[in-house]
């Protein structure tokens, strides 16, 4: 979910919550599945960079002579 998305739901969580009525339950295990499916995505881009970062410092230490 993108920001615009999340603003939207947010949003319309807002409204009803203002006009008395309740939140959907249905509503709600589609934002948190969205929200879910989102910090899976970025805990994975964080490892990628993690595994890549540490590959870049090993492969810069292999470089010095007497290593």
């Amino acid at each position: 979910m993108d920001r615009v998305q999340a603003e939207a739901v947010a949003a319309a969580c807002r409204k009803a919550s203002d006009a008395g009525e309740p939140v959907t339950r249905p509503g709600l295990d589609v934002a948190t599945a969205q929200l879910e499916s989102a910090m899976a995505q970025l805990e994975a881009r964080l490892v990628r960079w993690v595994l890549a970062v540490g590959a870049a410092i090993v492969a810069a230490v292999k470089l010095i002579p007497g290593i």
